[in-house]
């Protein structure tokens, strides 16, 4: 009874009716179906009489009768389209049931999967250990940007182990670090593997040293506790060596190729894996990807080299059985493991000999006959004997100093057929095989000359920044004057907008900042007169550029220090101020030497008269003659005008009035009056007001 109501309900609704309908033809389709399925089943006999009757490798007489198996596939085929339809019909009259509020739309767009990076080529004949270790550390582990080093060919071996396979990621932070080395560390120890972890504290370690960190800055309170330093906690780098895999004991004989033996001994056999683990800013720093890429491509050089001229004899390792075991002393903690091996990495020693320098006198004297017979008596002079070549080196730099910056570039530029001149082929023969840090610094010497004298080829800044780098990492401490030069050549190349400038400072806050690490002073008029020469003598017009040249001379031409800039500084300023006609900034340094109560000498004086005296400027000339000629009486003691001064000083004074020569030989000797007065009696001597001119005056205080 209490139904009733939702059927009469449901009754007076015509979806609901329509629902029921169709569930009863449904349910009625489907009953007969089954029946029609069963009395079919039970009427086929479940094994028939007439299969005894015939052999199985023949056809029976109702597979003859029966339709071709090509029909029957066409058949079947015919047979799934009829039902894919059925079914598809059915879809559509079930979906055209649902209410437009239930449908769901597809997406109209692909989901965005990020797909994980893929792993690293695998070298060819690396152990089995490095497929799963390489899947641990990517998804276990979950260290990005996965690099694998193949240093198999290095000879000699690194010191790190023979047969050197390096697997580089990245941690995303120091307490990822520390955790992933951890459990790649009991990863290993799983499997048998005994490692060691360089730069790996333990768990207890670590919780003892935060305590012991964290109780410390509670007593010294936040401003004794120094941020950024070493605390021995934060360490951005884990070096996990597995050790050589495949490493063996056993004694082995060392023959050569005729088959005679040559000794005995344990053979360098297996290969060594190293898992380096470093957070991304530490990665960067130390980039270990190009240290030991270009380790490899240098010795993969020097191989090919040795090939072509002829390699000595090959040793190999045999195995004898018969031969004892070494005897091994034993530790407290049990037999040793691979990773406690040392190796050795030497190479063979070349024998020096004296050079000959009057050799290299005369191969640097032919440079400018742009002929091969000076390569070829450096090749004889220089051939494996790196004294020779550094002394080469040595006059290759002095010659290209000692010449005329417009010939600077000649010796640089490769001819018309493209051939290299002749000083580049002797540079590039000189740091052959030399040691990295040397030939390094030799093309970072010959970088720097290039950008200083605006080559095109040579001297981009990349390049040098790239030397820079692998000097910085080689460990070479780099002089004074080499910083300078680096300093300089960086803002020699104006910057074209604040992008360029910008960048073009990191690299010199880095040279600064080598520079302090090694002991150098930083704050030093050299630097700043260095950095201020570059800028403007390179003309840069970016606001970036010009905050930075206004904050230097600032700092120089308004420190409040107790010492003066060399008079060498002194002198580059005011030819850099001159040669750019900055007239304002020139007096200013000018002005610099009586603020801190020293003497300008007479070499200052020259360098400002020279220089208006090649403007060739009335104006100009007269300025500076009214500036500097009183300055050199009231020195301490007075300039003397003599030699080079006396002449250049007549010279400007002719400029700034051509007839002071001619008037001031036309006045009596006898005339004694003041210079800044004509005399009483002058008209009645006969004596023009031309003789009371100002240069007349300059020029009759020269000595004769």
């Amino acid at each position: 009874m209490g139904a009733a109501p939702a059927l009469r309900a449901a009754a007076s609704c015509s979806a609901c009716r329509g629902s029921a309908l169709r569930l009863f033809v449904n349910s009625f389709t489907s009953t007969r179906t089954s029946t029609r399925t069963s009395q079919a089943s039970a009427a086929r006999p479940l094994f028939p009489s007439s299969a005894a009757r015939y052999s199985t490798f023949r056809a029976t007489p109702r597979l003859c009768s029966g339709p071709a198996i090509e029909e029957r596939i066409e058949d079947d085929a015919v047979t799934q389209q009829d039902g894919q339809q059925h079914l598809a019909a059915d879809s559509e009259s079930s979906s055209s049931d649902v209410p437009w509020y239930l449908e769901v739309e597809p997406p109209r767009h692909p989901t965005l999967i990020q797909e994980p990076p893929p792993l690293p080529d695998i070298p060819e004949g690396a152990p089995r250990l490095v497929e799963p270790l390489l899947k641990f550390v990517s998804d276990e582990l979950g260290l990005d940007e996965l690099k694998m080093l193949d240093l198999r060919e290095l000879d000699p071996p690194p010191a790190l182990g023979p047969e050197l396979l390096m697997l580089l990621g990245t941690a995303r932070s120091e307490r990822h670090l520390h955790v992933s080395a951890d459990r790649l560390v009991r990863w290993l120890r799983g499997r048998g593997i005994s490692c060691k972890a360089d730069g790996l504290l333990g768990r207890n370690e670590l919780k003892i040293r935060l305590r012991r960190k964290a109780r410390k800055a509670k007593l010294l309170g936040n401003a004794g506790v120094a941020r950024g330093g070493d605390d021995g906690i934060t360490t951005g780098w884990i070096c996990v060596n597995l050790g050589t895999v495949g490493w063996s004991d056993q004694e082995m004989e060392l023959v050569d190729d005729q088959g005679r033996p040559s000794g005995f001994g344990v053979p360098q056999s297996g290969t060594t894996i190293v898992v380096q683990m470093m957070i991304d800013s530490r990665r960067e720093e130390l980039d270990l990807e190009k240290l030991w890429s270009g380790i490899l491509r240098r010795s993969l050089e020097k191989t090919d080299k040795l090939d072509s001229i002829g390699a000595p004899e090959k040793s190999h390792f045999i195995s004898d059985p018969n031969l004892p075991k070494p005897r091994r002393g034993k530790s407290s903690r049990g037999g040793a493991v691979p990773s406690d091996r040392r190796f050795f990495s030497t190479s063979a020693r070349q024998a020096i000999s004296t050079p000959d320098h009057s050799i290299l006198a005369q191969i640097l004297g032919s440079l400018s006959l742009r002929d091969n017979d000076a390569i070829a008596n450096a090749s004889y002079a220089v051939a494996h004997n790196t004294t020779s070549k550094l002394h080469l080196l040595g006059q290759l730099r002095q010659f290209l100093e000692n010449l005329p910056a417009s010939e600077v570039g000649k010796q640089l530029t490769p001819d018309q057929d493209g051939n290299p001149p002749t000083f580049l082929r002797l540079f590039n023969r000189a740091i052959k095989d030399l040691p990295p840090s040397d030939a390094c610094e030799a093309r970072l010497w010959l970088e720097l000359n290039a950008r200083l004298h605006h080559h095109a080829d040579l001297g981009d800044l990349t390049t040098i920044r790239t030397y820079f780098k692998e000097l910085q990492l080689a460990g070479v401490r780099l002089p004074r004057a080499t910083n300078l030069a680096l300093l300089r050549a960086i803002y020699a190349r104006p910057g074209m907008d604040d992008a360029v400038v910008r960048e073009q400072s990191v690299f010199a806050m880095e040279v600064v900042d080598a520079m302090f690490l090694h002991g150098q002073t930083v704050l030093d008029h050299d630097v700043i007169v260095t950095v201020i020469e570059s800028l403007v003598a390179g003309g840069s017009q970016a606001p970036e550029a010009q905050r930075l040249l206004a904050q230097f001379e600032d700092m120089l031409l308004h420190a409040q220090g107790d010492t003066c800039p060399r008079e060498d500084l002194l002198i580059r300023l005011l030819d850099t101020y001159g040669a750019v006609q900055n007239w304002q900034r020139f007096w200013a340094v000018f002005q610099m030497p009586p603020r801190y109560l020293q003497r300008r000498s007479q070499l200052v004086y020259l360098t400002v008269y020279r220089r208006f005296l090649e403007l060739n400027h009335q104006l100009l000339a007269m300025e500076c003659l009214r500036r500097c000629m009183d300055e050199m009486v009231h020195e301490d003691p007075s300039i003397a005008v003599t030699g080079p001064l006396l002449r250049v000083l007549k010279a400007l004074i002719l400029v700034a009035d051509p007839m002071a020569e001619h008037a001031a030989r036309s006045i009596s000797p006898n005339n004694k009056t003041t210079w800044f007065l004509p005399s009483v009696n002058a008209h009645e001597k006969g004596e023009t007001r031309t003789d009371w001119r100002e240069f007349v005056k300059y020029w009759r205080r020269l000595p004769e």
